[in-house]
């Protein structure tokens, strides 16, 4: 029996962003699903319960501290790692994400390596 493939959503509004993360993803053994705005963001992982959400703070309609509250406190979405990538990198912006409940905070520009690394410590 092969073990479930782990669901990875990634919530980014910049559709060349998004490409490119989707992309870093392709040799993983995962399902990938998208959202281009927070609410979008929340709706698509309450229907898939990923087991990780990348995403971005600066989004329309709910802004990404917004979604990561929503995230950990919701029972159905609240198991979900959550890994931040922005260019917001800050110390009060990673202080924020963290006080948010994120699990891990990359700012962009970001490589691929650090990019998979990261993935795979929280699916570990």
């Amino acid at each position: 029996m092969t073990p479930e493939k782990k669901k990875i959503l990634i919530v980014e509004d910049d559709e060349a962003t998004l490409h490119l993360f989707g992309h870093y993803l392709e040799g993983e053994d995962c399902e990938v699903f998208c959202a281009v705005d927070g609410r979008e963001g929340l709706e698509v992982a309450k229907a898939k319960r990923p087991d990780l959400v990348i995403l971005d703070l600066m989004l329309p309609e709910i802004h990404g501290i917004g979604v990561c509250l929503g995230l950990k406190g919701d029972i159905a979405t609240k198991h979900a790692k959550v890994l931040i990538v922005s260019v917001k990198g800050f110390a009060a912006d990673r202080k924020q994400a963290a006080e948010a409940g994120a699990d891990h905070f990359l700012a962009k520009p970001v490589s691929r390596q650090d990019f998979l690394t990261a993935v795979r410590d929280l699916l570990k």
